[in-house]
Parts: structure tokens; C-alpha cells; sequence
């Protein structure tokens, strides 16, 4: 210890050892420095590059963990209760150039020229600082390395920390021959869920008290230790943005797949031919091998001629990124000319000797080749756009949305050329020939993506001449119905969720519901002008089909484990949610469908419905109720469509139906079947009786009226989920204007009049006030009268698909 201790020379001249940590005031910010004894230089830095150096910052403490597996020993660090509170997401660290102390930059939440600069690091009453440095049990060193449990693998252990897939951490404590997995709650919260087990070692397993039991993967630790990495077994993963286990191979991942789609609003797209990839067969549409090799040598000159490469060092050449809701890039739309060309205009026909020199030149100045090359490539890439737009939150598609709009006005442009022009649809420029890829795309997309390539390889075969914009509506469309036996593979976790996946769902509701309801974009304005003028609206696409896939396992497990209260003999069930409860159970996906319909309350507050909120009112929402109604085992050709049940609302939810909205949001697989049934039929307030398939991510709000028969759903061949919320309103401004107009001015400005006159001209002025109040809330829902048959509402909803199978 004293070879590793660092002295520094005083004013007077003596050598004092170094202090374990300091700090200096730099006004917005405050810098920590953490001196590390044991581990330093080139130690140090490999294990900050390889995820071993933990720093967790929070508004009023502060941990730095490193964990040195060569020595096998760990540093902490700690410190609760600073002399003010800092900012965690501005605040950051490195390590010094020496590589000996690990330096902390603290954003102040008040900085020093508002508030004065600090005089301590910690409160000088309740702050407190904790430094040591532990070795490694026997039992923890014999437990070191990958694990499975019955849910989940690998679950690694290094040092005393437990890493879970999807990169969140626990602590593992050894007492003697028992364990004890602490897991760690969020924000300011200390452990509070605790687990005991023990570790056999005759059957080299890890046995919990809740009945869960971990098992070695067999074959990984020698295949870690060929690789190099025994000692260093994370790895970083870009979309998750986590530190998780390394395996050498995806065929050990016993979990299903990835699903958590990035919140990043940027984009990265990779446009490419398509290439012989496992289990999807090579699909080769172009005449010879001579036009395919022709069109990747000029992808691969695009590359090099591109401009913007060193702009654009963090990503591959061949990506394009759609940032800044900037127009379409023309990169991107020249990846997708070359694509798209032809046999004849890449020179390759007889006769056509001139013409490849023609298309290089259209290319490099950014016109289009000609006018079937021009159609083939907006409307491939507007078909690909369209099929990522639904893996993405609704708060990550504001670039996208600008591309697609931008295209649109091309694809306008484009088509009365090529009407004028009579081109024929050639299919050997459209896809699957070429393709549109998300860059960072995770298992559950890739996995969707070549049952896509299957289902419009099975159509371009067909003897039917068919257009092949329609063509890849219809095979997306029957993609998105046959998605339901992937989310049967998905395995819902028991694991409750940690910091990271909590401060995600919060992001991901927040995000969606400024993007769908009180943004100012099209969509925006769109739900608010039909909830203000019909009382009713329909969002498209709340939730992103990677979320509504990974809900259909955890709905499943919720209906098992909880109890259920039954109602009309069974067929229907429900269940009131909270969003903490579901973190607790480890129901992540189920916990951002809650926590996005609660944020409805706020967007029917907001300023921009005007200065009071929707109808002049305040809003608050009651409590989530899981509604599932079971198959009833006929399509609607088998007999009459009888009402599975009025939706009923649990105990406490039933209130006075005067002045509330309820919202009705599908959790079913993305696309639904008309001939399955289950439509939500609702009366309007004009009197109309509409009727809504239940496509997975559609939220229906309905302003409910007195006099009216309360929503129903109808029966399914298919079981389905709902969520349902009740929000009621609190009366604001308008009764206290209405409180004001009628009071009576002062008798000494009232002229003498008899009492009973007075009284009737003070009556006069209150009925006056009532009925000027009442036109105000009239005016804000007028509404005009819709006349409908049965006959056009049916034939209405039966082509009302998701905004993403819209054939236009």
C-alpha cells in the first residue's frame, strides 16, 4: 500500500501523503477528483473502456465504483448529501491525463454568481463521505462469470455486480455460505427489494428463495477465454446504450430478441441491394449478373464521392441520416436512383451504348434518370419509410415525417409526368430488389423485415400484373396480421425495472404525447380540431409495434398472476394498473401504455386548446383499467354480432357521466381483421352510431353524453386488450366570470325602485348571466349535424386502416 501511495511536497517544504479525493469551485460547475491506489495507467483506462468504471450521479449524491478483475478487488467511492443540488443529466466524467484519479465536472442547479460559491463539498449536518477499498470473497470469486435463469441469459457477474441483458445492475453480497441480491429503486430511493439464496456446488447452481435458480451456459467460458475476453466480458451496445454482456455468438442469447426502440430523433437509413442473408433467399430481379455488379460499383462510388463523409465520421458512408426535420437528403434519393435502374439505362441493351453515360451524368448533378426510374425510386422509398415509420415512437418521428412530406411533393410532381408519359411499372425496379434499412434496427425488426422479403417475393412471382405500390401495402399488411406468433416467442421478464428503464418510459410518454396531441404538427392539430368540433377523435400509431408485441407477453402474464373480478359470465375481465406497480413487476412495455394514456390529463389542459384547456375546463384522469375480453370462437360471417359486454368500469370509476371523456387505447397486435370482430361501437353526440376496429396503438377519445348508451365491444374470434381511462373536469375561469357578472353594484348606485322590482331586475341579471355562459360553452362545441345510413358508417370504417396500409 505504501508503494502506491502518492505524496505531495507543501509550502513548508514536507511530503504529506495525497488526499483520496478534493475539489474546486468553478462557479457553474464544481470538479471532484477521486484518487485510485491500486489501479492506474493503461489498468485503469482499459477498464473505463471496457465498462468497469462506474460513475452514478444523482441530484444529492454521488458514487464512483471500479471494479479491477486482475486484482480482484473494488474501489467505492461515495458521497450523500452535497452542499447543493446538481444536475445528473449535464453533469459528466473522465479520467485525468495521468490516468490516476477519476474527475468529475458537477453541474450546479444554482450556480455560484445566483447563490454564492460553495463552501464545502458536503453539508456540514448531514453529508457524509465513504472510501474503501474491499477483496473479493472466495465465494464471489468462485461465482464470477455468465449465468441463465429460466427467463433471462446471460446474467453476468463481475465483482459484486450483477449484470442483467439489457445492461441494468444489481449488487450481490456475500455473507458467509449465503447470497443476498440487492436491487436498487430510482431517483432518490435506497434498496428496497431484497432476495436470499444460496450456492450448490454439486450441481453448480444458484438457488433464490422466490424458486428461481441459475445455471452455467455451458461452453461460453472457454469460448471467452480463446477470445480474449475472461477478464473483461462487456461490451458496449450502441442502441441500448448500456454496457451488457459480451457472447461470442448470437445463438447463446437464449432471450427472444431486442426490442426497446432508440428515443433518438435521428435516423440513420442504409439503402443497399439485397444480399443472400440466412434464412431469406436471394431474390434476384435484374436480367443478369451484369446489372447487378454494375449497381454496386456505383453504390460504392457514391460512397466515395460523397461530400459530406468527414461531416460524417460517426457514421458509416453508406448511411444517411435524416436530422433536423431537414427536406428528403439527396444522398439518400440517389442510393435509391441506382437501385432502381435499368438493364437499358445502365447501357447493357443492344443499341443502348450512350446511355449509361447519360445516367452518370444525371446522377452526379441530382436529376432524375428518367421518369419509370424516378416513379420506381419514391415510391420504393416511400414504402420503406412508411414500413419504419411504425417501429418508431411517435417522439423519434419528427425527421422521419419531414422526409416523408418531402417525398410526397416529388411523388406528386412525379406522376403527372409519368401519366403524360404512359411509363410502365417495371418490377425489377422495385422491392425486394432494393431495400431501405434502419441502421440500428433491433432483433424484432430484423426479424419482421424478412417475413416483408418473403411475403413480397411470394407476390412479385405472381402471373397477376399487379402495381407494386399496392403490392407492398398488401404484403406489409398481412406482415402486421401474422405478427402474433413472433410476440408469442417474446418472454416477459419477472425482473423489476431499474433507473435507466423507468427514466425511459417517463421520456417515451412525455415525447409521444407532445408529437400526437399538443405539438403544433399536423397530426396535432388534426386530433384537436376533431375532438372540438365531433366530439370524438382517433390517434394513429401511439405505440410503436415493437412496444405492442413485447405488451401481448406481459399481458399474459398479468392475467395469470392477478386476480380478476368476472363479469357477464366470464367473458370479459379487468384489472385497474398503476405505472409504479408495473415497474415494480418488471412489466416495462405495459408501463409506458399506462404512463402515455395518463398523459392525456395534460395535453387536454394545455395552452394549446387556449387559455383554460379543452371546453374551457380542467382535467383529471381517473384510474387505468385493463380491459381483455377472451376469443368468442366465430368470425362476424358465422352469425349476428351480438355485444360482448357494455364496458364496464370497475368500482370508484363510475361517476357522473356529464362533462368526461373516455379513452379507449388497443393493445392488440398491429394490424386487425375486420372479419374478426371486436369493434368498438360508440354513439357520438350528434346522435351517429360508429363502429372502430381495434388496430393495435389506435386510441379512440369519446366525449361521453347523459342521454346516450355508454361504448360496447363487440365479440372476436380473436382475444383483445384495451385500456381504459375516464378523465372528468374541473370547472375554472367560466364559473368564476359567471360569479362576477352577476354580482350586484353597490346600493348606493342603484336608483330607488320598489323592492319587489329589485328583486326581479336582480333575478333578470342572473338569468342573463346564466345564459351568456351557457352560449360560451355552446360555441366551443358546436358541432355540425352528420346525417349517415348504417350502411355508409360500416363501409366507412371497413377502409379506415392505419394512416401506414393506406393505398394511395
Amino acid at each position: 500500500m505504501a508503494a502506491a501511495q502518492d505524496w505531495l511536497v507543501g509550502a513548508d517544504g514536507l511530503a504529506v501523503p495525497e488526499a483520496s479525493w478534493s475539489w474546486r469551485d468553478e462557479g457553474r460547475t464544481v470538479m471532484l477528483y477521486a484518487l485510485v491506489p491500486n489501479t492506474r495507467g493503461e489498468k485503469l483506462r482499459t477498464l473505463n473502456q471496457n465498462g468497469l468504471v462506474m460513475v452514478d450521479i444523482r441530484p444529492t449524491g454521488l458514487r464512483i465504483l471500479v471494479i479491477n478483475p486482475w486484482s480482484r478487488t473494488t474501489q467505492r467511492f461515495q458521497w450523500l448529501n452535497l452542499w447543493g443540488e446538481i444536475v445528473p443529466d449535464q453533469s459528466s466524467y473522465h479520467l485525468s491525463d495521468d490516468a490516476k484519479r477519476v474527475v468529475v465536472r458537477l453541474r450546479k442547479v444554482k450556480d455560484s454568481f445566483a447563490a454564492g460559491p460553495w463552501c464545502c463539498f458536503l453539508d456540514v449536518r448531514t453529508g457524509r463521505c465513504h472510501v474503501e477499498c474491499s477483496d473479493w470473497p472466495d465465494l464471489l470469486q468462485e461465482l464470477q462469470g455468465a449465468w441463465r435463469s429460466e427467463d433471462e441469459e446471460p446474467i453476468e457477474l463481475v465483482g459484486d455486480q450483477v449484470i442483467w441483458p439489457q445492461g441494468s445492475r444489481d449488487t450481490l453480497l456475500v455473507e458467509e455460505e449465503s447470497l443476498l441480491l440487492q436491487q436498487a429503486g430510482d431517483g432518490g430511493k435506497v434498496v428496497y427489494s431484497e432476495c436470499c439464496g444460496f450456492y450448490e456446488r454439486q450441481s453448480y447452481r444458484i438457488r433464490w428463495e422466490d424458486g428461481d435458480s441459475w445455471s452455467r451456459i455451458p461452453g461460453l467460458a472457454l469460448e471467452r477465454q480463446e477470445a480474449g475476453r475472461e477478464a473483461l466480458p462487456l461490451h458496449y451496445d450502441q442502441q441500448l446504450s448500456r454496457w451488457i454482456p459480451w457472447l461470442p455468438n448470437e445463438d447463446l442469447r437464449r432471450q427472444s430478441c431486442q426490442w426497446l426502440p432508440s428515443l433518438n430523433t435521428e435516423v440513420p437509413l442504409l439503402t443497399q441491394l439485397l444480399q443472400e442473408d440466412g434464412d431469406v433467399e436471394v431474390v434476384s430481379m435484374c436480367v443478369d449478373d451484369a446489372l447487378q455488379r454494375l449497381k454496386e460499383q456505383l453504390l460504392n462510388a457514391l460512397e466515395e464521392d460523397d461530400e459530406d463523409r468527414e461531416a460524417e465520421a460517426t457514421a458509416s458512408p453508406s448511411q444517411v441520416l435524416l436530422a433536423d426535420a431537414d427536406a428528403l437528403p439527396i444522398k439518400l434519393l440517389k442510393r435509391c436512383r441506382v437501385c432502381a435502374l435499368s438493364a437499358e439505362e445502365a447501357g447493357l441493351h443492344k443499341g443502348a451504348d450512350g446511355r449509361l453515360v447519360e445516367t452518370l451524368l444525371a446522377l452526379r448533378r441530382g436529376d432524375m434518370v428518367s421518369v419509370s426510374n424516378e416513379a420506381a425510386a419514391l415510391g420504393g422509398l416511400m414504402r420503406w419509410l412508411q414500413w419504419l415509420r411504425c417501429w418508431l415512437p411517435p417522439g423519434s418521428r419528427k425527421n422521419l415525417d419531414a422526409a416523408m412530406d418531402h417525398l410526397k411533393e416529388r411523388r406528386l410532381q412525379a406522376s403527372k409526368v409519368e401519366r403524360r408519359a404512359g411509363c410502365d411499372q417495371d418490377l425489377a425496379r422495385w422491392p425486394p430488389a432494393w431495400a431501405c434499412h434502419w441502421a440500428e434496427q433491433h432483433e424484432l425488426l430484423k426479424e419482421a423485415s424478412k417475413r416483408l422479403f418473403r411475403k413480397l417475393r411470394q407476390r412479385t412471382r405472381s402471373p397477376h400484373r399487379e402495381d407494386p405500390y399496392i403490392l407492398f401495402g398488401q404484403a406489409r399488411r398481412e406482415v402486421a396480421e401474422g405478427l402474433e406468433d413472433l410476440a408469442e416467442e417474446m418472454v416477459a421478464t419477472r425482473r423489476r425495472c431499474d433507473g435507466l428503464a423507468r427514466r425511459w418510459v417517463r421520456r417515451y410518454a412525455e415525447e409521444a404525447a407532445r408529437s400526437l396531441w399538443s405539438g403544433t404538427g399536423t397530426i396535432s392539430r388534426a386530433f384537436r380540431r376533431s375532438l372540438r368540433e365531433g366530439g370524438w377523435a382517433i390517434s394513429e400509431d401511439v405505440l410503436d409495434w415493437s412496444l405492442l408485441l413485447k405488451l401481448q407477453s406481459e399481458v399474459a402474464r398479468v392475467l395469470v398472476e392477478e386476480e380478476f373480478q368476472a363479469a357477464t359470465a366470464g367473458q370479459t375481465r379487468w384489472l385497474e394498473l398503476w405505472e409504479a406497480q408495473l415497474e415494480d413487476a418488471g412489466c416495462q412495455a405495459l408501463a409506458t401504455a399506462v404512463a402515455v394514456l395518463q398523459q392525456l390529463q395534460w395535453c387536454l389542459s394545455d395552452q394549446s386548446w387556449g387559455s383554460q384547456g379543452f371546453r374551457g375546463l380542467r382535467w383529471r384522469c381517473g384510474e387505468v383499467v385493463l380491459w381483455h375480453c377472451p376469443a368468442q370462437g366465430k368470425t362476424l360471417d358465422q352469425g349476428p354480432t351480438e355485444p360482448a359486454s357494455q364496458v364496464e368500469m370497475p368500482p370508484g370509476c363510475t361517476e357522473d357521466r356529464s362533462a368526461s371523456l373516455v379513452a379507449f387505447l388497443f393493445l392488440n397486435t398491429p394490424a386487425w381483421k375486420p372479419e374478426w370482430g371486436g369493434a368498438l361501437r360508440c354513439v357520438l353526440k350528434t346522435g351517429v352510431q360508429r363502429e372502430v376496429w381495434g388496430d393495435g396503438g389506435r386510441l379512440v377519445l369519446l366525449e361521453e353524453v347523459p342521454s346516450h348508451a355508454s361504448p360496447e365491444l363487440m365479440p372476436s374470434s380473436h382475444a383483445q386488450t384495451v385500456l381504459i381511462l375516464r378523465l372528468h373536469s374541473e370547472r375554472t375561469d367560466l364559473m368564476h366570470e359567471r360569479n362576477q357578472m352577476i354580482h350586484v353594484k353597490d346600493l348606493n348606485d342603484v336608483p330607488d325602485v320598489e323592492p319587489g322590482s329589485r328583486r326581479r331586475s336582480a333575478r333578470h341579471q342572473d338569468q342573463t348571466a346564466d345564459r351568456r355562459v351557457q352560449k360560451e360553452i355552446d360555441a366551443e362545441s358546436f358541432e355540425a349535424k352528420i346525417e349517415m345510413t348504417s350502411h355508409e358508417v360500416i363501409a366507412l370504417f371497413e377502409t379506415n386502416c392505419a394512416s401506414a396500409f393506406r393505398l394511395d
